[in-house]
């Protein structure tokens, strides 16, 4: 159930000590082919303190994974009539 999952999700970082390769409270500036992505398929990250906006770093990746925090804010729908809606 969508209840549970942020527990799923922290239980299976932790299963699988996933914590020390993610990097929070980052901002993503840039992604990039590294200069020898043909040879290594590496690549290129570069990211900014996404509080102070500043400590920028530029690191290299084998693999990227992106992870936009869509469940972070919810975004629910707006239209005429909403709020006369009774359900069903």
């Amino acid at each position: 159930h969508n209840s549970k999952l942020l527990t799923y999700l922290r239980m299976y970082a932790e299963q699988f000590r996933l914590k020390d390769h993610i990097r929070f409270q980052r901002k993503i500036t840039q992604i990039e082919p590294a200069d020898d992505y043909d040879r290594t398929g590496a690549w290129m990250v570069s990211s900014v303190n996404a509080i102070s906006h500043d400590d920028q770093k530029i690191e290299r990746y084998e693999k990227v994974m992106l992870a936009t925090g869509h469940h972070a804010h919810p975004r629910s729908p707006t239209f005429s009539g909403l709020d006369r809606f009774k359900g069903r």
